[in-house]
C-alpha cells in the first residue's frame, strides 16, 4: 500500500499556484532543426539550477502530466520519497548530486529534464514550497544558443532556390571555433555558415547572414527576369 507522504499531504492541503500546471514535453524535432546554427554550447557538471524554471522533460512517460499528478504517481516516487525521509538534506547541499540530475535547455530559461531527475525534481519543487528555496545545486547543466536569424534566412533562401531551380544546392555547415573550460564545465563556440551551391551560375559560396540576405536579394531578382527562365530552361 502506498505511504501517504507529509509531502504529498502538504501539496494536496497546501497546492502550490503552479501544481496544475502541465510538464511541456521537449521539443526534438525544432531541437533538431536549430542545432546546425548553434554558436555555443555550455555544460557543466557542478551547475546550479532555479527547480521551478524546469518546465518539461524528454521522457515522454511524464510530459504532459501536471506536477501534483507525478508527485503522486511517479513510478519511482515512492522509492525517492524514502529517500528523502532518509537523507533530508540532499536537497540543499551543494555536492554533485549522486546519481547525477541532468538539465537541458534551448535559451537559458526553460529547462528540461534530461537523462535522469524527473522524479527529484518535482520532490524538490514541492519541498522547496515549502522551505523557500529555488536553487537546486550540483546538477549537469546543458545550455545550447542558436543563430536564430541565420536559420531562418536559411529555411527562405531553401524555398527560393527550389522555385528557382532545383539543380541550386542550400545546406547548413557549422564549425567547432574554440572552447573556454577548467575541470567541471567547458563552452564550445561555432561558427553557422549556409552553403550555397548554383552550378549554372558557376557559384559556391559560404555565407553568413549578410551574405545570405544578399543572395536571397539576388534569387528574388533573377526571378523576376525572363532571362532567368529562358536560361534554366536551355540548362
Amino acid at each position: 500500500m502506498k505511504k501517504d507522504h507529509p509531502l504529498r499531504i502538504q501539496a494536496r492541503e497546501n497546492p502550490p499556484h503552479w501544481a496544475g500546471e502541465t510538464i511541456r514535453p521537449w521539443d526534438e524535432a525544432l531541437f533538431s532543426s536549430l542545432e546546425p546554427f548553434k554558436t555555443r554550447a555550455y555544460w557543466t557538471d557542478q551547475g546550479s539550477i532555479n527547480v521551478y524554471r524546469v518546465v518539461g522533460t524528454q521522457h515522454p512517460d511524464y510530459a504532459g502530466r501536471s506536477w501534483s499528478w507525478f508527485l503522486e504517481g511517479g513510478k519511482r516516487m515512492e522509492h525517492n520519497l524514502a529517500l528523502l525521509e532518509r537523507n533530508p538534506g540532499y536537497y540543499a547541499n551543494t555536492e554533485p548530486k549522486r546519481p547525477s540530475m541532468y538539465y537541458v535547455s534551448m535559451d537559458g530559461t526553460d529547462w528540461y529534464v534530461g537523462a535522469d531527475g524527473n522524479h527529484r525534481t518535482c520532490i524538490a519543487r514541492f519541498l522547496f514550497a515549502e522551505t523557500g528555496r529555488t536553487m537546486l545545486h550540483g546538477v549537469h547543466l546543458t545550455d545550447y544558443r542558436f543563430d536564430h536569424e541565420l536559420h531562418r534566412l536559411y529555411h527562405r533562401l531553401r524555398e527560393l532556390a527550389f522555385m528557382a531551380d532545383p539543380g541550386i544546392r542550400v545546406s547548413s555547415v557549422n564549425h567547432a571555433v574554440g572552447r573556454d573550460d577548467t575541470p567541471g564545465w567547458k563552452l564550445d563556440h561555432f561558427e553557422p555558415r549556409i552553403r550555397f551551391v548554383d552550378p549554372a551560375e558557376d557559384i559556391n559560396a559560404l555565407l553568413d547572414a549578410d551574405g545570405a540576405r544578399r543572395t536571397i536579394g539576388w534569387l528574388r531578382e533573377e526571378r523576376g527576369r525572363r532571362g532567368w527562365f529562358r536560361r534554366r530552361r536551355r540548362a
